[in-house]
Order: C-alpha cells, then sequence, then structure tokens
C-alpha cells in the first residue's frame, strides 16, 4: 500500500491523505478534518491483529517557495514511520518541510555610452531577480580616440580627422587648426657681385620672404700666371678671392712652347717583323709613333751541292737572324743516246750514238737505278758534236782521254765528288773556255797533259775555282813547254773559297796567266806551282802562306807577290 501526497504550493493549502490498503480517506494534511468514513459493517468475526507493511515514500526537497516532504515510510493502514521497521511513528505535521525563501546576491552592471547602470538581485537558489529603482546611474562618457586623419593641417589651411568610441560605433569628425608658419632666419653677408639680406625660411612648408639688406661688396682680384704648354698659349688670369669671378689680361698672353720630342721607346725590326720608334714629349707627354719596316732577310750561300738524283740545291742562310732556306733545281735531262757500262753496284758512261748535231752533253747522276761514278777511258774521244759537257754530282773518276781531241767543246764542270782525274783527259779541247772546278779534294794528277792545248783557238780559258774546293791536285794544268801549255789566262776563286793548298806543280808553264788573287783561306802554295808563267806579274796572297820552292820561279820580270792580313 502507498500513501499518495498531492501538496498544492502557494495556493493550495491541504494534503489529502488515503490508504492505499483500505481505500479510505483519512483525512487532510495540513486542512480541515473530512469527516470518518462509515464503520465497517459488524462482523460475528473477531478482529485479527494488525501487520504493517511498509512503503518507502521519497522526499521532496523545499524551495523558495514551495514546502518540500520529508522521506519515510507509510503502511496501508494510513501511518507514518521514520524506519523501514516502523518503530518510529511520525505525526502528519512532521511530514511537511517549510519553503526555503529567497537568498538575493547584488549584481552591479556599470553604465555603457549608450546604457544606464545599476544593481540587480538574483536568487542564488531560483533565479529569481529584480532591480533596484534606485540604483540606477547615467550612460558613460565616450572613449573616444583618433581613428583617421582626414586632411592634415598646414601653415596655412586646416585640417580634419575622425574620431571612434573604443566600446560603441559612435564617430565624430573634429575639425584640425592651421599650424601657422615656423620660420628660421639665415643671415646671408654680401657678396662682390650680389647684396646681403636675412632670409627666413618655413621650416614646414617651405615659405621664406628676405628683408634687412645690405650692399654688395667691391671685387678683391689676384693674379694667377698660367704658363705657356706644348700647345697652348700662356696668361695671366685673375680670379677675385671673395666670389670667384675671373677674367683674363689680353695683353698677357704668350705664345705655345711646341712638342719637345724624344725617342722613348724602340724596338729595331728584324727581316720579317716590323719595329718601332716611340717618341714622347718631355714637357707634356704627348707622343706619336713611326714604325719601322722589317728589313728582309740577309741571305747568303751556305752550301752548294747535287742531290743523288743529280738535281742542283743552294742553301742559303740569313746573316742577320740565322733563317735558311734551300731552292733546289730540277735534275738535269740527260742526252739521249749516251751508252752506259754497269760495274756491280755502279756504272760508267762509255760512249755516246754517233750524231750531227751539236751536243749539250749532260751526263745524268743515275741511269737504271745505278749511280754513274765513271766516265771511261776515251768515252767521246775526238767527238766534235760537243759544245758543251754537264758532269754530274756523284762522278768520281773521269777517265784517261775521256774527252781528248772534242775540238768544239767549249764549257766544262769537275763536280764536287770527284777524285782523279787521268791523263789527257781533256787534251786538244782547243775551243775551251770555262772549266768549273769544284772537285773538293782530288788525288795527284800523274801526267802532264791532262789540259795540253786546251783553249788554244779561243780567246782565252778561265779556271773558276768552287767555294767548297779546299786543294788543288799537282799537275792539273801543268804542261811541259810553251807551245803545248793550255791558254790559261785567269783564274777565279769564288767568294768565300775555302781552298788551303796548291799542288806541285799544278799551274807550271802555264804562260798566258797575268794576274792572281789568292783566296784569304789559303795556307799552302806547292813547289813549282806556277813555274814558268813567263808573263805573271802579280800575285796576292794572305800573310803566313807557306811558299814552296821555285813556287814562281822565271815569272814576268816585274813580278810583284803582295801579302795581305786575312
Amino acid at each position: 500500500m502507498k500513501l499518495r501526497l498531492i501538496a498544492a504550493l502557494a495556493g493550495m493549502a491541504a494534503i489529502a491523505l488515503t490508504c492505499a490498503a483500505c481505500v479510505q480517506q483519512q483525512g487532510t494534511l495540513g486542512g480541515e478534518d473530512t469527516p470518518p468514513p462509515s464503520p465497517p459493517e459488524q462482523s460475528d468475526e473477531l478482529p485479527q491483529e494488525h501487520v504493517h507493511e511498509p512503503v518507502f515514500v521519497e522526499g521532496i526537497e523545499p524551495d523558495c517557495t514551495a514546502p518540500g516532504i520529508l522521506a519515510h515510510w507509510e503502511c496501508g493502514c494510513g501511518k507514518y514511520f521514520a524506519d523501514e521497521t516502523c518503530q518510529t511513528p511520525l505525526g502528519e505535521d512532521e511530514l511537511i518541510l517549510s519553503p526555503d525563501g529567497h537568498e538575493y546576491e547584488p549584481v552591479t552592471t556599470e553604465p555603457t555610452c549608450t546604457e544606464q547602470g545599476y544593481t540587480k538581485y538574483v536568487c542564488s537558489a531560483c533565479g529569481d531577480s529584480y532591480i533596484d529603482g534606485s540604483s540606477y546611474t547615467p550612460p558613460a562618457e565616450h572613449d573616444l580616440f583618433v581613428e583617421q586623419v582626414i586632411t592634415e593641417s598646414d601653415c596655412t589651411h586646416g585640417g580634419e580627422r575622425k574620431l571612434a568610441c573604443r566600446n560603441c560605433e559612435y564617430v565624430e569628425i573634429e575639425p584640425l587648426p592651421a599650424t601657422g608658419h615656423y620660420y628660421k632666419e639665415t643671415v646671408v653677408p654680401p657678396k662682390c657681385d650680389a647684396d646681403g639680406y636675412t632670409l627666413h625660411i618655413c621650416e614646414r612648408c617651405g615659405d621664406e620672404y628676405k628683408d634687412n639688406f645690405t650692399q654688395k661688396l667691391p671685387h678683391s682680384y689676384e693674379p694667377t700666371v698660367v704658363p705657356s704648354t706644348c700647345t697652348e698659349r700662356g696668361y695671366t688670369k685673375y680670379t677675385c678671392t671673395a666670389c670667384g669671378h675671373n677674367y683674363i689680361d689680353e695683353q698677357s698672353y704668350t705664345p705655345e712652347n711646341g712638342h719637345s720630342y724624344k725617342v722613348a721607346e724602340e724596338v729595331l725590326p728584324d727581316c720579317e717583323h716590323a719595329g718601332h720608334r716611340k717618341f714622347v714629349c718631355g714637357a707634356c707627354g704627348d707622343g706619336y709613333t713611326v714604325t719601322l719596316p722589317e728589313t728582309g732577310h740577309m741571305w747568303q750561300v751556305a752550301e752548294e751541292g747535287y742531290t743523288q738524283e743529280g738535281a742542283p740545291y743552294t742553301v742559303y742562310v740569313c746573316s742577320a737572324c740565322g733563317a735558311d732556306r734551300r731552292e733546289e733545281g730540277d735534275p738535269p735531262s740527260a742526252t739521249e743516246g749516251l751508252i752506259f757500262a754497269a760495274a756491280g753496284d755502279h756504272c760508267a758512261v762509255v760512249g755516246i750514238l754517233s750524231n750531227d748535231k751539236a751536243i749539250e752533253l749532260v751526263i745524268p747522276s743515275v741511269h737504271d737505278g745505278l749511280p754513274v761514278t765513271e766516265i771511261a777511258e776515251s768515252a767521246f774521244e775526238d767527238n766534235l758534236q760537243i759544245i758543251s759537257a754537264s758532269l754530274p754530282h756523284g762522278l768520281q773518276k773521269i777517265g784517261r782521254r775521256a774527252f781528248a781531241g772534242c775540238a768544239n767543246l767549249a764549257e766544262v764542270n769537275i763536280p764536287d765528288t770527284t777524285t782523279a782525274i787521268s791523263g789527257s783527259a781533256f787534251r786538244d779541247c782547243r775551243s775551251l773556255i770555262s772549266v768549273y772546278y769544284d772537285a773538293k779534294s782530288a788525288d795527284d794528277c800523274q801526267s802532264l797533259d791532262i789540259f795540253r792545248n786546251a783553249g788554244r783557238d779561243s780567246g782565252g780559258l778561265t779556271l773558276y775555282v768552287g767555294k767548297g774546293v779546299e786543294r788543288i791536285p799537282a799537275l792539273l794544268f801543268s804542261a811541259s813547254g810553251a807551245d803545248t801549255a793550255p791558254n790559261l789566262t785567269d783564274i777565279v776563286f769564288e767568294e768565300g773559297c775555302a781552298l788551303r793548298e796548291i799542288g806541285e806543280a799544278a799551274f807550271t808553264g802555264c804562260a798566258y796567266l797575268k794576274e792572281i788573287a789568292m783566296p784569304a783561306s789559303l795556307e799552302i802554295i806547292g813547289a813549282e806551282a806556277f813555274l814558268d808563267c813567263s808573263e805573271l806579274e802579280y800575285v796576292s796572297c794572305p800573310e803566313g802562306v807557306q811558299i814552296g820552292a821555285a813556287a814562281f820561279g822565271n815569272a814576268a820580270d816585274d813580278f810583284v807577290l803582295e801579302y795581305y792580313a786575312a
């Protein structure tokens, strides 16, 4: 059984109590008594002892305005207990808890720019509140700050700025006054070309004005002499020490000095490169350069010879720079009809096919791959068609009577490689004019008639001695008597000739020689070298030369031997 309690709060003053077991109204709690119910019908049965059956009822806490109910146990019999064993009964008045009442606390709201301030009282338990009408305070002033300068003020014009409240949206435009000028004074003293005055300048806007004027000063000139230079005239210049104004005295001009050039640098030209000479003026430094053209090579013959193919070559060396160059000619074209005979690893010319035309004889240095080293005995004897003979480099031996009786032979050369010239090799070559002798060091000849009667029908025979010749062999042009002597009229030594020795009796009996200029290289003149040269009048020799016995025996009566310093 459960007791149901319904409490009317604020307007309700009674709580009805009903027994859950018998469903009989027991009365009211806190109100007027309700008439008791009619008693139960009488029964003949005896009443039984009542046993409580308690039911727990949760309490209801009171609030600020409504009462509460105490937690308790109630039995269906309509009684209330504080414990479950129903030992501590409670009266109806003990179940009702009185309202707590409000507990108000003040909350102060500060005034703002747009609202009043006040004090509000709020119940801490239920939140009920009210405002004390006497606590109102007026709104606060705006907390303004400069949000924007709209227009800056200057010296003569005002500006504007925008003010805004920090706490609300209030804004206002505030005018700003003009700042006014702030002048700074500067005293400008008088000069030669301007008055003095006081200058007032506004430091803010630059506005200015002048006052307190004073008269300008006279010039104070000092002279400066500007000397003449190489290209400019000199003069006297007058300059005011106060203002810098200047002028030139037209009567003070002096003429320019002109340049004084001297050689400051010189690079001499060489054979292939131009040089220059630089001139600089010692006064002003002005200069100019003169180009010196290259000199070109000064070629001198350093070597002459023949290739293995018989081609002549010449090596030139520049005496200035030492550069060299070589010029090589074509090997001579061999004369057709020559007859050769092989002899092991070399060959010899043994003759030529008959021909009724004049022959400029050219003997090659190589035939069929073999070097030509010899002209055989009587190879060209009595050949009247040969008018000149070119003997090859590499030739070693000229055989006996090789050209004997070649009455029309006018020119022949003895190559540098020749080592042996046999007897009567050029006998009776009566038209011979020129013999080009280049044999470096041939063996002494073994007979007197190698050039017997040579040149007798010509205007005279000239012997040209090459620069590479070191020795003229004995008996080369020797004759047994004036009636068979060669018509040798001149001996010419090539410039730079290296001749050291003239062999014994080399020119004995050459009765047509008149003058000889010996080369500076000569060291020995063999005995009887010029014996019986009856028309020989003058010979010049280097100092220190050794002269053999009778070297110039039977020369001309007025013969002169002169020595010169080598």
